[in-house]
């Protein structure tokens, strides 16, 4: 995959990976890792979108586990 270093992240799915989410490129990450098939959620914790981003803040939520932990009312 070719994408400027220059330019600002880039999230995108449809690709349907599979192993451990990793980055594509310094600023490129897919969050498509085959949930609609049991596969987990993946999601990224941008704190500063001026920062590069890191793996470190990639988040996996497991098929079928709850994300909003919050009681229902």
């Amino acid at each position: 995959m070719t994408f400027s270093p220059n330019a600002p992240p880039v999230f995108f799915g449809h690709f349907w990976l599979t192993n451990a989410p990793i980055l594509q490129a310094q600023n490129a990450l897919c969050l498509d890792y085959s949930a609609g098939n049991d596969g987990p959620l993946v999601s990224y914790n941008l704190l500063e979108p001026a920062e590069p981003l890191s793996e470190e803040n990639i988040r996996v939520h497991p098929a079928n586990s709850p994300v909003d932990k919050r009681p229902s009312t």
